[in-house]
């Protein structure tokens, strides 16, 4: 018996042994990806105020500040796990500088403080 198709396009297949209530759904996929919206809106044009020949690789568009309780190594290892990123900053307990815990290859990390 040839699958049916409901009135919005799913195909249903009908049950093949006698007294069976199962149906199956079978949702298409969609042959094609949903468009970018960034690349669907023009970027507003950007007047210099002046030019100061800085060719650099970028600029900061973003910043943030965060509060922060001084921590061991340990406890920023398990934040930086918590929150899934690659590396954390945090105020070192031990030395009161701030620090990055960071992964490295495979399982190891790494660890950086600043000196003033």
């Amino acid at each position: 018996m040839p699958p049916a198709t409901s009135s919005n396009g799913v195909s249903v297949r009908r049950p093949t042994v006698a007294g069976c209530t199962t149906v199956g759904v079978h949702r298409p996929r969609w042959p094609w990806r949903r468009p970018n919206v960034a690349t669907l809106v023009e970027p507003p044009a950007v007047e210099d105020e002046e030019d100061d020949g800085n060719d650099g690789p970028g600029r900061i568009v973003r910043e943030k500040e965060h509060p922060a309780k001084p921590m061991t190594i340990d406890q920023a290892l398990f934040e930086m796990e918590l929150v899934g990123h690659d590396f954390y900053l945090f105020a070192d307990v031990d030395s009161g500088r701030p620090s990055v815990v960071y992964r490295r290859h495979a399982y190891d990390y790494g660890l950086i403080r600043l000196t003033v």
